[in-house]
């Protein structure tokens, strides 16, 4: 099986096909390197999932367009990104 080598990646935690938590822990399983950044609507409430599930960010859509750019620059970094309103 080919898998890419991805410096990072943004999900949405409601998806159809499978939740974001679910991503996240699927890709950190076969890319542990990969910077994950999850976005959500519900400020705080999904934290600590996100931490759980691989994350190593977390940004409320109200933030995005200020906290983003950050959250992935800081996150490929190595350095964990979690916004709280």
């Amino acid at each position: 099986m080919f898998i890419s080598r991805f410096t990072y990646t943004a999900l949405n935690i409601t998806t159809p096909h499978m939740s974001g938590f679910e991503a996240a822990r699927r890709i950190r399983n076969c890319l542990p390197d990969c910077a994950i950044v999850i976005l959500s609507s519900r400020d705080e409430q999904f934290i600590a999932q996100a931490r759980k599930a691989g994350a190593n960010g977390y940004v409320a859509k109200s933030d995005a367009a200020h906290a983003l750019v950050q959250a992935i620059q800081s996150t490929i970094k190595g350095e964990e990104f979690f916004v709280v309103n």
